[in-house]
């Protein structure tokens, strides 16, 4: 999903291109295809210049002469990223202008299978008084998701991974919903 491409995978490529001997050498990035709209969208931004990628059946056996494991940034299920990565994440994913800083979001979980809001309805209409949009971010691909973000001055979500996104905000406020009394 969204978040582990974002908090794991994609972190995962900037190891990549860190160590000296890699920024060298020819690497070819085997994914499987086909790739997500946002893995077509994110991957080739992401990768050092010497990579290239190349989509393959994830039914078929490979034999390779070489692979590297590239360690991971964050722990699994963290989402903690250290500054290093989010500036280089930054520099390659945000819209080339200023934030404006004026949305304010609602992520709704109606199309979800968990944590769906009950009266959700109702949370919308009060939210829209207060000038909040309601998005159902699995309809929106990833260059709006980028750009909606961008300009965030507050978001309200149930706990999920739409809250990924914001990492293409910067200094929103977030208002987390919970289902229950205990958070992870």
């Amino acid at each position: 999903n969204i978040y582990h491409l974002l908090t794991d995978h994609l972190p995962a490529l900037f190891m990549l291109g860190e160590l000296p001997w890699q920024r060298r050498e020819k690497i070819n990035l085997l994914l499987p295809a086909p790739l997500s709209a946002a893995q077509n969208y994110l991957v080739p931004k992401l990768c050092p210049p010497n990579v290239d990628i190349i989509e393959v059946d994830a039914r078929r056996m490979l034999r390779l002469e070489r692979y590297f494991y590239v360690s991971q940034l964050a722990r699994r299920g963290c989402g903690f990223l250290p500054d290093y990565y989010l500036r280089h994440f930054q520099e390659r994913v945000s819209p080339r202008r200023p934030r404006s800083k004026n949305r304010r979001i609602y992520i709704s979980r109606n199309k979800a299978i968990a944590r769906q809001i009950v009266n959700e309805e109702e949370l919308i209409s009060a939210l829209k008084r207060e000038g909040f949009e309601s998005y159902a971010l699995e309809d929106l691909p990833i260059r709006e998701q980028i750009e909606t973000f961008h300009d965030a001055e507050f978001v309200v979500a149930a706990h999920g991974a739409g809250l990924v996104n914001l990492l293409f905000a910067e200094g929103a406020k977030v208002l987390e919903l919970f289902p229950g009394p205990s958070i992870r």
